[in-house]
């Protein structure tokens, strides 16, 4: 019935499969046929489920997608995300999802949830297949829908954070709030080494990564250096010890650093913002990583068919969120590890396509701000940004560099 094994998913000892066994066939009213291997991601691991025949689901095939073992919020936020888009951004087509469980005790072992097959195939499959105009072409309908999350305005309570399902007890004019961010700092230890009985903690020792959520931009941008700061003012020695220095002789060192974060902490309240573009603190969806291989599309007429794995979504400012997909800019990693050297002109196609969408809505509403204005003004604040989120012994000299020119900018306003 299936070749799933019990080290499947790492850091979970073993998976229950009667149990997930029992889940897919109360849900589906049918019996299982096979239950196969799908694809493996960066967090999660994907099955493939044939039913006997097409059950109350009304499917006949549905995959399953088990979580490796890291925050608890990372699935409920993404299915979260995932209905919000098919409810208020139609223009992005998603898979549903019919049933999710993120219980503790739900008899498999693992957080999992149960999505229709998308139709067609990935990108990833396509590319050195199509011709060239047919790829510029799937570019330009990207560019579309990127351009769609990028105009939407955040129907929720809350503002910059992960998008969640708001609690039964709390009621919201969408029927979502925004909760803890889920971000890829949090799994900056690999599960790897789960599979070969190690710890996997090793390094540096890391703060742990502010989760929010924030009421304002300079609260988001700066929370990571009011962490940073507060360890380093309450407990220097510790701090030392951590990375295996002594105090006594690093104390000057120590002091520089909290000089710095002191400065980028009133920054992040002075300027959280390109100084011409007010207006980019608003929220907006923010996607950071968008691979071929995240595309499903029909082979023969291009139609993108969805958009999957949105897992690392959260609430961000606009400046933040205009960025081009992830697999256009330098080289793309496929999954199976070769590496695809992305032309630089399909990045000038998307680019191009997303100024004739910010002129398109620039007719309808002036003040409108443009993708565009903020991925081009937005450059040294993604930078900014990065710097923020760094660990206090990982600040140098392109840290200050960036501070300096950040600081430059303010008399601007």
């Amino acid at each position: 019935m299936t070749d799933i094994k019990d080290t499947d998913v790492p850091g979970i000892q073993k998976i229950n499969l009667d149990g997930l066994q029992q889940h897919l066939e109360r849900w589906s009213g049918v019996k299982c046929l096979h239950i196969t291997k799908w694809a493996t991601g960066r967090h999660h691991i994907m099955y493939r489920c044939q039913f006997r025949e097409t059950g109350q689901s009304g499917w006949e095939h549905i995959i399953i997608r088990l979580c490796k073992p890291y925050s608890p919020d990372k699935l409920r936020a993404e299915i979260s995300t995932l209905r919000y888009i098919r409810r208020f951004v139609p223009d992005i087509p998603v898979v549903s999802c019919p049933l999710v469980n993120t219980s503790p005790k739900n008899g498999v072992g693992c957080q999992f949830s149960f999505h229709p097959v998308a139709t067609g195939v990935t990108a990833e499959m396509m590319w050195n297949v199509w011709p060239l105009q047919d790829k510029l072409e799937l570019v330009e309908r990207l560019a579309e829908m990127m351009h769609a999350l990028f105009r939407h305005r955040i129907i929720t309570e809350g503002d910059y954070g992960a998008l969640y399902m708001a609690a039964k007890d709390h009621t919201t004019t969408s029927g979502f709030e925004t909760g803890p961010a889920v971000t890829e700092a949090m799994f900056e230890r690999s599960w790897e080494p789960f599979q070969r009985g190690e710890e996997p903690w090793e390094g540096n020792a890391r703060l742990a990564v502010p989760a929010g959520p924030w009421k304002t931009a300079g609260e988001w941008l700066g929370a990571n250096v009011s962490a940073q700061l507060k360890y380093l003012e309450e407990h220097p020695e510790v701090a030392c010890r951590s990375i295996n220095k002594h105090y006594a002789r690093e104390q000057r060192d120590i002091e520089e650093r909290k000089d710095l974060l002191r400065k980028m902490l009133r920054l992040s309240r002075a300027l959280p913002f390109p100084p011409d573009l007010p207006g980019s603190t608003r929220p907006a969806l923010y996607r950071p990583y968008l691979k071929l291989n995240d595309i499903m599309a029909r082979p023969d007429n291009l139609e993108i068919t969805a958009l999957i794995d949105w897992e690392l979504t959260n609430v961000v400012p606009l400046w933040q969120a205009a960025v081009p997909p992830s697999f256009l800019v330098g080289k793309h990693r496929t999954d199976t590890g070769e590496e695809v050297d992305m032309q630089p002109h399909y990045l000038e196609r998307f680019l191009e396509r997303m100024r004739q969408l910010d002129d398109d809505v620039a007719l309808e509403d002036p003040q409108a701000v443009g993708w565009h204005d903020c991925y081009m003004q937005g450059v040294i604040f993604r930078r900014i940004k990065q710097h923020c989120d760094r660990q206090w012994y990982e600040l140098d000299g392109e840290t200050k560099t960036t501070v300096k020119q950040w600081d430059a900018l303010v008399p601007v306003l």
